[in-house]
């Protein structure tokens, strides 16, 4: 097969057999290799065909893929302001129950020295019984010696239950 066309000579008859016979093998030689290209060519269509498919089905899957991590993101959202919102509620009760135990530490304050005052009143309450029975027992004693001293006089004349009587 030569690079070039061969000249197509005259015969007697008309063009020479070697030369078309020539031209042939050539357009021949170029048809095989042309098909070897075109099947080649189909080849590494149907190759990236399936290279193409099979992105695609990846390409798809990873779609699918994102749409779930969206939805769980969208999901972890709602989560994340609901413990938002959860946690502003629990640093609320947390503020009132501080202030809260601020009260009561107030009140328990106040309350611890109104029991110290009543506990030391309780403590000087026997030592008051004590005087309040002492002063008692000098007024009794005082009343016995003056009534002592009151048996000795006469005792006044007592009134006669006859004279007293209705007629």
């Amino acid at each position: 097969m030569s690079g070039q066309s061969p000249e197509l000579g005259k015969g007697l008859f008309g063009y020479r057999r070697s030369a078309v016979d020539q031209i042939l093998a050539d357009r021949d030689g170029m048809l095989r290799r042309a098909e070897g290209r075109v099947r080649s060519g189909e080849l590494k269509v149907a190759e990236l065909g399936r290279d193409l498919a099979s992105a695609a089905e990846r390409s798809a899957r990873m779609e699918e893929q994102i749409e779930r991590l969206r939805a769980q993101l969208d999901t972890l959202s709602e989560h994340s302001v609901e413990v938002d919102r959860g946690w502003g509620e629990l640093q609320g009760e947390m503020d009132r129950l501080a202030a809260w135990r601020e009260r009561a530490e107030s009140m328990m304050g106040s309350f611890r020295s109104a029991l110290e005052e009543f506990r030391l009143w309780l403590e000087e309450i026997p030592d008051q019984v004590r005087q309040a029975l002492s002063d008692l027992a000098d007024g009794i004693s005082s009343i016995d010696l003056f009534l002592g001293d009151q048996g000795t006089l006469s005792p006044p004349a007592s009134p006669r239950f006859e004279d007293a009587r209705p007629k």
